[in-house]
């Protein structure tokens, strides 16, 4: 395929399988792939899936790991590179749980499909805000005239199935809502606890720690 040509690696390596999307088919996206091959290519000798997606600014690599999450290979997002995709100044690596989302909070309001791992081409995931039952933020003034802010948003998770004829079973963990009955698709809902501090000084914030825990799940049986 057109995309896998500049992949230089050497003879008998295999490599993970391009991305399975009408997109891989378009040579606009065979060009982004060419200039992100000195990325994914050894992800890929190593069987780890990657793509090409576009993230708040720019586009980003996406390799998914035997885990079910994901790491994600950026540019800077927060100012916008000027540089040419696959070329920025530097590259930021995060890792990404579909069970806990990672990305810091920002108010934005996203939502996310794409085709969940563990289910392969069977079903897909979309990640989305929920409505949130704990509004109140909590600051404390720091010796530096800065603050710790402690704040918590929820967020969710809806499995689906692709086809007719398929079922999610629940895991052990689902089990409080779910019990053992085979559903055609799950929504999880999250509840995340963040801290943060915000500097005194024109600076930006940073997340320090969090916690994260399931607290429902629900969806229509089989």
């Amino acid at each position: 395929m057109a995309a896998d040509e500049p992949n230089p690696v050497n003879a008998g390596t295999t490599l993970a399988p391009l991305p399975d999307h009408r997109n891989v088919g378009e040579r606009w996206w065979q060009e982004l792939w060419r200039r992100h091959t000195h990325i994914t290519t050894p992800l890929r000798a190593r069987g780890l899936p990657c793509d090409i997606e576009f993230g708040l600014s720019a586009y980003i690599v996406r390799v998914s790991l035997p885990d079910d999450s994901y790491l994600t290979i950026s540019p800077p997002q927060e100012p916008p590179s000027e540089r040419r995709p696959g070329d920025p100044e530097g590259w930021i690596v995060t890792r990404e749980d579909p069970y806990i989302v990672t990305q810091y909070a920002s108010g934005r309001s996203r939502s996310t499909t794409r085709p969940a791992p563990r289910f392969g081409s069977q079903a897909s995931t979309v990640f989305d805000e929920a409505p949130n039952r704990y509004e109140d933020a909590y600051a404390l003034k720091t010796a530096d005239g800065g603050a710790l802010v402690l704040f918590s948003h929820t967020h969710a998770q809806t499995d689906t199935v692709a086809n007719s004829g398929l079922q999610l079973n629940p895991g052990k963990d689902d089990r409080a809502w779910l019990h053992d009955v085979p559903r055609t698709s799950i929504r999880y809902t999250f509840v995340r606890d963040d801290a943060a501090t915000v500097p005194a000084k024109a600076e930006p914030s940073r997340l320090i720690g969090y916690t994260c825990a399931r607290t429902d799940a629900s969806g229509p049986r089989s």
